[in-house]
């Protein structure tokens, strides 16, 4: 009898401990998802004029349906240049047709550098957590420490797509980089 106690009190210990680290995990992916919601509004797409007939803008999320999520609740009503945002789950990079900004999620660990070729020199956003996102050619890596969403670009590969991000934004990176090679702390 003392034993069946133990057990269950051991396991539901473990639960709770799960349900708290997948409480943090999704208040992170949240603050995460209202970020990238609001970086949004600071790049610029060239060619693409606002109020301008296309379809929706494609916000693609490599290999996490829980990110595309968040971020799909974040977004909805919200528009880039007047188009509505449509947010998709893409599993291999051959799915990245059409992405405007593609996010290259934790999950796709290992893979950016794939994932990075196959829309390098077009006009798709990439934004990563992976370490070494930057110098993959990435343009803005995404962290979070103490609680606060950080970011750092690499204007190199932003400028190399064709893109534009506003110096508000640059301003207000933990830091910017020309090609992997670091350009200062911006503040």
């Amino acid at each position: 009898m003392w034993r069946r106690w133990t057990v269950a009190a051991l396991l539901l210990s473990f639960l709770g401990a799960c349900a708290w680290g997948a409480d943090q995990t999704s208040v992170e992916t949240k603050r995460k998802a209202v970020f990238i919601g609001k970086l949004l509004r600071f790049v610029e797409w060239p060619g693409v004029e606002a109020g301008e007939q296309r379809p929706k803008f494609q916000f693609c999320v490599a290999g996490d349906s829980f990110m595309s999520f968040a971020i799909s609740e974040e977004v909805h009503g919200t528009t880039v240049r007047g188009r509505a945002i449509e947010v998709r789950t893409v599993w291999r990079d051959m799915d990245v047709t059409g992405c405007e900004a593609l996010y290259l999620a934790e999950s796709a660990k290992g893979m950016s550098v794939k994932w990075l070729q196959k829309v390098k020199g077009t006009r798709v956003l990439t934004l990563g957590e992976e370490r070494g996102f930057l110098e993959a050619g990435g343009m803005v890596q995404i962290t979070c420490r103490n609680d606060l969403v950080q970011f750092e670009v690499n204007l190199q590969s932003v400028r190399s797509g064709g893109l534009k991000i506003d110096a508000r934004l640059l301003e207000l990176a933990k830091g910017v980089t020309q090609g992997g090679k670091a350009a200062g702390e911006v503040r």
